[in-house]
């Protein structure tokens, strides 16, 4: 197959609109933007399952899923699918896709954020371990804004489902103790000790304002993620955005980003680290400072679609 410089690239997504939500949308925003900084990048657009249209309109050379929730879409023969996988089903749930449903899918290859499940899947197609990131262009501190300024903050949805009601338990009520901003859906149905603290949704373009006007963020990851050793990508934004990462213990993090962020074991654990933090401003800075120069020489988006447009020649 002779190798094109002018590549159609489809990113596709499971639900799109604008300010959408939906962790996939935001994430294939920033994917888009870097794809369009390449040179061999002719186009780039996001689709979603419920537009497929587009996608067969724009008869694109690659296709980034970020979802197979449904099934592999119908491309023409010389196309190429690279499925990232960032949210997969633990061995005992259906919840979400198994190694099986992946196989199923029929990529030409996978990229995941996790070690694990690239070894297994290497074992069916090319597969690279490729990890979420930041946009330093829209992830990065900024002056702080006085409605946003706080000790500690929590950006994501109250969902037990995911993460369970433990896991806000451990991780979240020590924070509750400070002055805690939390931000995203369902809070209305959490425990009033949290309801106190709710701020409400937060708009896609003040993630970082709100970053940088607090002190110390508050992170955990589903039960599948945590699994896998999956790290979410609010993980890349926040510590881009300049901001302590508190984090609870992912050994894959602890890996790639040594002294870039403070792993914690919940309750007593983080209440009293939050407390060590907010009360020693140097020791926070030498951190905070770590974890930036690692996510931006390691983990951004454009070094992602560097990584992505490379397996696309190797499997064409």
């Amino acid at each position: 197959m002779k190798k094109k410089t002018d590549l159609s690239v489809v990113i596709l997504v499971p639900y799109y609109f604008s300010e959408c939500k939906w962790g996939e949308a935001m994430f294939a925003e920033h994917l888009r933007d870097s794809f369009a900084k390449r040179k061999e990048v002719l186009s780039v657009v996001i689709v979603s399952y419920e537009n497929l249209d587009i996608l067969y309109e724009k008869d694109p050379d690659l296709v980034i899923s970020l979802s197979a929730w449904r099934h592999r879409p119908k491309l023409k023969k010389e196309a190429r699918l690279i499925f990232w996988i960032f949210n997969f089903a633990v061995e005992y749930s259906r919840r979400y896709m198994s190694v099986a449903d992946a196989i199923l899918y029929n990529p030409d290859a996978y990229a995941t954020n996790s070690r694990i499940l690239a070894e297994r899947l290497a074992e069916y197609r090319p597969t690279i371990l490729l990890h979420l990131a930041a946009n330093p262009d829209k992830h990065q501190p900024v002056p702080p804004v006085e409605k946003y300024k706080n000790e500690v903050i929590y950006v994501g949805s109250y969902n037990v489902f995911t993460k369970s009601a433990e896991a806000f338990e451990r991780y979240i009520r020590p924070a509750t103790e400070f002055n805690l901003a939390l931000y995203g859906e369902f809070w209305l149905s959490a425990p009033p000790v949290f309801q106190k603290h709710y701020q409400g949704l937060l708009p896609n373009n003040d993630l970082s304002l709100a970053y940088s006007s607090c002190k110390i963020a508050i992170g955990f990851n589903a039960r599948n993620q945590t699994y896998w050793e999956m790290i979410n990508d609010r993980t890349f934004w926040t510590i881009c955005s300049g901001i302590l990462f508190i984090s609870d213990r992912v050994p894959e993090l602890e890996r790639i980003l040594p002294g870039g962020c403070v792993i914690t074991d919940g309750y007593s654990d983080s209440a009293e680290k939050i407390r060590y933090y907010l009360d020693n401003e140097t020791e926070r800075l030498k951190i905070i400072n770590k974890g930036r120069e690692i996510v931006l020489k390691c983990h951004t988006y454009d070094q992602r679609v560097e990584d992505l447009i490379k397996l696309y020649w190797e499997i064409s």
